[in-house]
């Protein structure tokens, strides 16, 4: 018996020291997944910064500063002023920040919170031009975050009297109201453009007449794009952070767009 407990007493220092290396093992791990994390932000921020700046500078497009961004759409940043602490030389430090593009009435420029615009670079089209950047917005659910959305953006001010409308891939969902009479705008022409995309606007014969065959064409091959349009203002976007190569893609598909659109 006096043995058994001269190893109990032994054991009992050695449980201790077993259960804090776990703990502390554990914490390692904990530190290092969250410095990891980090270490890909900091990476993934740094080579897009990179890649936009390249692609810009490669393709003899303009940076642009935000004020004259802010100015040309009416808007004005989440503060409510203009940001002075970025660089005056928007050419070396694109601009990143929150802006609140509301004034727009894009809808997509009033989705959740945390509203981050990123790169604004401008594209000459027409004796005009078409500003390009990326845009973050989150959304939560009572005071926790639950998802961030990643978009790249194109938004351009035509000259000319555009209706507005709403275009957006077709889900399943929207089958439903179908059922009971509350059509989108549909086609019957063409059926993959219809199938596609979900068009609604309260002007359908404007819209009909803008929607010209050749643009349906178009967008039946072009999947996954959002164009909204307001006030002569047109936002194209699709749902992902596009690479270089898909950017130039983007930014042709935009021009084809607006051109089709007659805008």
């Amino acid at each position: 018996m006096e043995v058994f407990r001269y190893f109990f007493r032994l054991s009992r220092p050695l449980e201790f020291d077993i259960f804090d290396l776990v703990v502390n093992c554990v914490w390692i791990i904990f530190l290092g997944i969250m410095l990891g994390m980090i270490f890909l932000l900091i990476k993934r921020t740094i080579e897009r910064e990179r890649m936009i700046k390249k692609l810009v500078m490669n393709n003899g497009f303009n940076f642009e500063n935000v004020e004259d961004f802010l100015t040309f759409f009416g808007c004005k940043t989440e503060s409510g002023k203009i940001w002075t602490s970025k660089p005056k030389n928007i050419t070396l430090k694109p601009y990143s920040g929150e802006i609140n593009l509301e004034n727009t009435n894009i809808s997509l420029f009033s989705r959740g919170d945390r509203r981050i615009v990123e790169y604004i670079f401008s594209v000459p089209f027409k004796n005009n031009k078409i500003f390009f950047f990326d845009y973050e917005y989150s959304v939560s659910v009572g005071t926790r975050t639950t998802s961030v959305y990643c978009v790249n953006v194109a938004l351009f001010k035509s000259n000319n009297d555009i209706p507005s409308f709403y275009l957006r891939p077709e889900s399943f969902f929207d089958q439903i109201p179908n059922l009971f009479g509350y059509n989108d705008i549909d086609f019957p022409h063409r059926p993959i453009f219809s199938k596609k995309y979900y068009l609604k606007s309260d002007d359908e014969t404007k819209v009909r007449y803008f929607f010209n065959d050749t643009l349906l064409a178009f967008l039946e091959s072009t999947p996954n794009l959002y164009i909204e349009s307001k006030n002569n203002l047109i936002a194209i976007y699709h749902n992902i952070f596009s690479r270089e190569d898909e950017y130039l893609n983007f930014i042709e598909n935009v021009k084809n767009i607006l051109n089709f659109l007659r805008a």
